[in-house]
């Protein structure tokens, strides 16, 4: 296991963030039901300001929560940021192609 303090010893992001992917796939379901149900949040609670016929599709739910990690990065360098956005990128693609 690595030393979390030392840099050194931590594994490398993209092997963090599959193993987060693992891990939040066992809580919280495969990624593309969980986005499913954020998109349809998101397509509700947007509605007024989608076009008509337009809606969030599960891999613009991915690019969403990439924005997020973005967004907190610029306020600190905080590790599981980038972890997450290797995380989201995975599991966008996923949402697109069906694979990893």
């Amino acid at each position: 296991m690595s030393d979390p303090l030392n840099p050194v010893l931590r594994e490398p992001i993209l092997e963090e963030a599959i193993r987060t992917i693992k891990r939040r796939g066992e809580v919280y379901g495969p990624p593309e039901k969980d986005f499913e149900r954020t998109a349809e949040m998101l397509n509700t609670l947007f509605k007024d300001k989608l076009q008509d016929g337009k809606a969030f599709s599960t891999a613009d739910v991915a690019r969403i929560m990439i924005c997020i990690k973005l967004s907190r990065s610029i306020q600190g360098n905080h590790r599981d940021n980038w972890v997450d956005i290797a995380g989201y990128a995975a599991c966008g693609n996923r949402c697109e192609t069906g694979e990893w």
